[in-house]
């Protein structure tokens, strides 16, 4: 595709600005126009209005220099005051098309994007781009990827750049550029791989990390470590049964196990049984301890003696009380 024709238009009045054809071969920006209302853009401006109905971002660089933070206040005025757009005319031939779109964008903030008079989110636009120019819908590269390597500028301005026109870009993005526009290779094989080295690169660095962090061993002294200690099993084992017959030693392993069962099952009980022999001892000196303070003599007679005045049938003595009293604490002993 070819520029046909830039304009400069003020939608509020629908007064066209600037009007340039292109023709076919070289074409020079020479600023000479003086007018009432020209703004005296500049070539590195012109040059911007491209890149800007190219999908590029940061349109206020068109008033604002980042190196010197200052902003050119009238200019930025004029544009938001008459609505700016860019419009710019792409054709498949210059002198015969039959192909034509035209691309609008609004120069000054949250101004709108148009394909062919339709509007557009900027995101669609890119995409919409990517097919009229590449002829693909294709994510990576990306448009703006692909078209930097056509329009040698920057918002933020010039760049003499050849082979490596992306700013902060991978081996893997240029690869995938150059591959696309060269026919080289298919981009998703490019995607894949530059998936696939970003993964090793992160397995990687954290393969460092736990070797530092865990003073791991190289997998060949980790092996050399392992064959020296099969090394030595070998010789106790060999040491070992020189001693005493494995497979006895085996059996008399287990028979010990069993014993040692047994015996914590033995020392279960007997922990059991001295814990209710304890208790026992305890209620039988409790019981003796009891029977031996329970009848006291004198306070027992008078009241024995207060009961049988009242109940004169009753056949019993004190003495046969104490004898009772005795007898159930033995029992219960």
């Amino acid at each position: 595709m070819y520029i046909k024709n830039l304009k400069i238009i003020n939608f509020s009045d629908k007064y066209v600005l600037q009007n340039i054809d292109f023709h076919d071969g070289v074409n020079f920006v020479v600023d000479t126009e003086s007018s009432g209302k020209h703004n005296k853009v500049g070539k590195t401006t012109f040059l911007k209005l491209i890149d800007i109905a190219m999908g590029a971002q940061e349109r206020d660089r068109l008033y604002f220099d980042p190196e010197t933070n200052s902003t050119e206040e009238e200019l930025e005025r004029y544009i938001i005051d008459n609505q700016a757009n860019a419009e710019l005319t792409i054709v498949d031939d210059i002198n015969h098309p039959k192909a034509m779109h035209t691309l609008r964008v609004g120069l000054f903030k949250r101004g709108h994007y148009f394909i062919d008079g339709k509007q557009i989110k900027q995101s669609a636009y890119r995409i919409e781009l990517n097919k009229i120019l590449f002829n693909t819908q294709d994510k990576h590269p990306t448009f703006r990827q692909l078209i930097s390597s056509f329009v040698r500028i920057t918002m933020s301005g010039d760049t003499d750049t050849f082979l490596r026109n992306l700013p902060r870009a991978s081996i893997a993005t240029y690869r995938s550029v150059y591959n696309f526009l060269f026919d080289i290779s298919d981009p998703s094989v490019d995607e894949n791989r530059g998936n696939l080295e970003k993964q090793l690169k992160i397995v990687t660095e954290a393969e460092k990390q736990f070797k530092r962090v865990q003073q791991a061993h190289q997998p060949a002294e980790i092996k050399q470590i392992i064959s020296s200690l099969v090394y030595q099993r070998d010789r106790l084992k060999e040491q070992i049964d020189d001693i005493v017959s494995l497979e006895q030693f085996t059996k008399n392993r287990k028979h010990l196990t069993t014993i040692r069962n047994r015996y914590s099952e033995l020392t279960n009980k007997i922990g059991k049984l001295n814990y209710q022999l304890e208790q026992t001892k305890r209620l039988i000196a409790q019981t003796v301890s009891d029977s031996e303070n329970a009848m006291s003599n004198q306070l027992t007679l008078n009241f024995f003696d207060e009961i049988k005045s009242l109940i004169p049938q009753l056949d019993k003595s004190f003495s046969d009380l104490v004898i009772f009293n005795q007898k159930l604490y033995q029992n219960k002993i």
